[in-house]
């Protein structure tokens, strides 16, 4: 009820207020101003050759329209379209990511196997595992048969059973102390 007095003596201040007589005539004038001018221009409308149209029509006609091949349309879409680049980035970071890795995982050997190599021709050099697993049974029978033949072999096995002891490299000082085992039998 008091929102509704309010608003109601509102309106009353309103519509009772005083204009000033100044702004009363200035306004009467520029209302009369702007009837003259539309008068006026419905008077003198704006007149145009007759063949404004046809120029305007062959103007229209030889306006090309540039169409821009799929890479001028594409790339600009790309570069300003950041959710785009962001889902990239975040593409190319993670291919990084399991490229460095598998590359990392690749050049730390999981299980150091041993190896003896032989020079063949003084040029060129064959690895060959120095497991005796990888030898075949003749091979093997062969090599214990040199060795019980010549009684200083079983002191170079010896020594060499020593040295790979010595360095750490205790597969194959087991394997060659089998060998000498073998030979002494």
């Amino acid at each position: 009820m008091a929102l509704e007095f309010k608003l109601f003596s509102k309106l009353k201040e309103l519509i009772q207020r005083k204009e000033l007589e100044e702004d009363i005539v200035l306004e009467h004038k520029l209302v009369d101003l702007f009837c003259q001018v539309r008068k006026w221009e419905e008077k003198n409308p704006v007149r145009l050759s007759t063949s404004f149209d046809e120029r305007v029509f062959e103007n229209i006609k030889n306006i090309e329209i540039d169409n821009p091949n799929w890479k001028e349309r594409i790339l600009p879409y790309f570069l300003e379209n950041r959710p785009m680049q962001y889902g990239l980035t975040v593409a190319l970071a993670s291919v990084l990511a399991v490229v460095m890795i598998s590359r990392t995982g690749s050049t730390v050997p999981q299980s150091l196997s041993d190896s003896a190599g032989v020079i063949i021709d003084n040029t060129s050099y064959l690895d060959k595992p120095s497991s005796v697993e990888y030898a075949d049974s003749y091979h093997k029978r062969v090599f214990l048969e040199q060795i019980k033949e010549d009684p200083k072999g079983v002191d170079t096995l010896s020594k060499l059973e020593a040295y790979y002891l010595s360095t750490g490299k205790k597969s194959v000082a087991n394997e060659i102390h089998n060998f000498i085992e073998e030979a002494r039998r």
